[in-house]
């Protein structure tokens, strides 16, 4: 069990850190190639609808092939995609760029849905709460270096070198998944009821309509992914309005900071006990959900601060406030999902994708173009203030009528 643990942990910090190698990389050298927010907003759209399609068929992929070898596959994929911009010519990455990463983005989101969705199966439905916390720790510490490395590598080296790093960092990954050699035989059993997308997510809303705090946590997910499109197509027009000649490398710094923010989200986590060591009780729940819902709005806070300073150093203070907040919502979020009824869990992970991804790709267009007519305080401000709108309703609903779960999921 422990070397499962080991190896999914090593596994998921090496997919991180390629993952924000090649954002931090992609993002600023696209914006190099074209000079334009809008093309910033297209690649980020293409990765996001990946993702959108991944969501609508992951629910068979990992019926029909759950367990290790489509997690494996998934990260060859990606691997195989990156490699597309060692061996073509420069003058056709802008075409190929998008491609590139819509097969990112349906391929990351597969990976995700795929391990969230299994990882009970992987380390044991008592080990998800210290396991979860583990993951967002190692995350942001692999968010941490792979955008400080980008920056730097870019600097002093080129495009091509991170490239090449985040193909090694997939294959990496790919090693560790393959190396996992025992899974709980009572939460995979294979061609386990193959019941189509339709049917899981009948159940799904049947079962949310007696829990409609998770319903809310939803909600807010979705309003949150709208924020998140604005501040990652923001990243790139932030670094260059910080510092026109070293853009790439302010990226690196503006995302590495808000990743040991959200490390430290994700360690608070587990040492004030927000989240259980065991399996949760109803207590637990309740306060994996609250904590979810202040996480959120220190998130969004942050980020608004974040885009409204004038100089670098403050502007990072915030990003690290936003990134704590995040890496709170995201451990008691993910950690309250996964301890949801297992006939449910496969399709409420797809739903959270399918809900991630949609809000990502309306909000990036969106937020593409509201860049060109508005400052990046305004666009950020407007886009993270949604969720905090939506907190705030529902506490003052839940004040007059609370949102209590009449049955426990």
């Amino acid at each position: 069990m422990l070397s499962n643990i080991n190896f999914i942990l090593s596994a998921k910090f090496l997919s991180d850190f390629a993952a924000f190698m090649n954002m931090v990389a992609l993002s600023s050298y696209i914006y190099y190639l074209s000079e334009s927010p809008i093309m910033v907003g297209v690649f980020l759209a293409c990765r996001v609808i990946g993702g959108m399609l991944a969501s609508l068929v992951s629910n068979r992929l990992f019926r029909l092939y759950p367990g290790k070898v489509s997690l494996v596959c998934l990260d060859l994929i990606r691997a195989t995609c990156l490699s597309l911009l060692l061996i073509t010519h420069m003058d056709n990455h802008l075409t190929i760029i998008p491609f590139i990463g819509f097969i990112l983005g349906m391929s990351n989101s597969l990976f995700s849905i795929g391990l969230n969705s299994q990882l009970a199966s992987f380390v044991g439905t008592q080990n998800l709460g210290n396991t979860n916390s583990w993951i967002t720790t190692l995350s942001s510490i692999g968010m941490v270096l792979g955008a400080l490395s980008s920056g730097i590598i870019i600097g002093v080296f080129s495009y091509e070198s991170v490239i090449l790093l985040n193909i090694l960092g997939y294959l990496g990954a790919a090693a560790c998944i393959a190396l996992v050699i025992h899974l709980y035989p009572e939460e995979i059993k294979q061609g386990e009821s193959l019941q189509s997308l339709k049917q899981d997510i009948r159940v799904l809303k049947q079962t949310l309509s007696k829990s409609p705090i998770i319903s809310a946590m939803l909600l807010i997910t979705l309003a949150d992914t709208l924020g998140s499109a604005s501040h990652n197509v923001g990243f790139p027009i932030i670094a260059k309005y910080f510092d026109q000649n070293s853009a790439p490398q302010i990226m690196g710094y503006i995302i590495a900071i808000w990743a040991l923010g959200k490390l430290s989200g994700a360690l608070l986590s587990k040492y004030i006990r927000l989240i259980p060591k065991q399996q949760a009780s109803e207590d637990d729940k309740r306060r994996m959900e609250k904590s979810f819902f202040i996480a959120i709005i220190l998130m969004s806070s942050g980020f608004i601060l974040a885009f409204n300073q004038d100089s670098l150093i403050p502007s990072l203070i915030c990003f690290f406030i936003a990134g704590a907040g995040d890496g709170i919502s995201e451990v008691c979020f993910i950690t309250r999902a996964q301890n949801t009824e297992k006939k449910i869990r496969l399709a409420l992970f797809s739903s959270i994708s399918f809900m991630q991804n949609t809000g990502f790709g309306v909000g990036m267009l969106i937020s593409a173009f509201a860049f060109e007519y508005l400052a990046h305080g305004y666009v950020v401000g407007l886009f993270h203030g949604l969720p905090i709108i939506i907190v705030v309703i529902l506490f003052f609903r839940m004040r007059q009528k609370p949102l209590s779960n009449t049955s426990s999921i």
